[in-house]
């Protein structure tokens, strides 16, 4: 089960007697009984964050306007970080769903963090950094493999300098 909507589903996983194996994204995920994650799903960005913390980077997160679900992904970052160095992250940009034109968020970004972490999809992650190194900019950009695939990552070749691609481990 990899869907993001488990304040609907889990109840009704729950309610049918139906175990919900994969990866826990939403809140309720982390509480259902029911549920049993095979990969840290949401918290692996949050290790992206921690070590983009830890090399001195206020940091913040870039994520996609999902509406409750970006909202929570986001709060289990900014925990997970506070818990490393006190402060937690330095705040997000939610880029739209239907967004085409990645430069507003991109200037957006680099004039208010001093690194991000990727929490989107491949395909946003990638039009993200390929209009930050388009604009001559080696701005830190933090990634876990669900997000920034090695794939992506060796198409962009150059452009991929300041990538730093943290592994979970699970």
């Amino acid at each position: 089960n990899f869907e993001n909507f488990g304040e609907v589903v889990d109840p009704i996983l729950e309610q049918g007697g139906v175990a919900s194996i994969g990866q826990a994204v939403t809140a309720p995920d982390f509480e259902s009984k029911n549920w049993f994650p095979v990969t840290p799903g949401a918290l692996s960005p949050g290790g992206a964050a921690v070590q983009a913390a830890s090399e001195g980077h206020e940091v913040g997160v870039i994520g996609q306007d999902y509406g409750a679900i970006a909202k929570q992904s986001t709060e289990q970052i900014d925990e997970i970080v506070k818990d490393y160095d006190g402060k937690g992250i330095s705040g997000e940009i939610l880029i739209p769903l239907t967004a085409t034109d990645f430069s507003p968020y991109v200037t957006q970004a680099t004039e208010k963090f001093k690194a991000v972490v990727m929490n989107s999809n491949p395909q946003v992650a990638e039009q993200f950094i390929s209009e930050l190194r388009a604009l001559d900019l080696e701005f830190p950009v933090y990634c876990v493999p669900a997000i920034c695939e090695t794939q992506t990552i060796e198409e962009l070749g150059p452009l991929a300098e300041n990538i730093g691609l943290v592994r979970p481990m699970f």
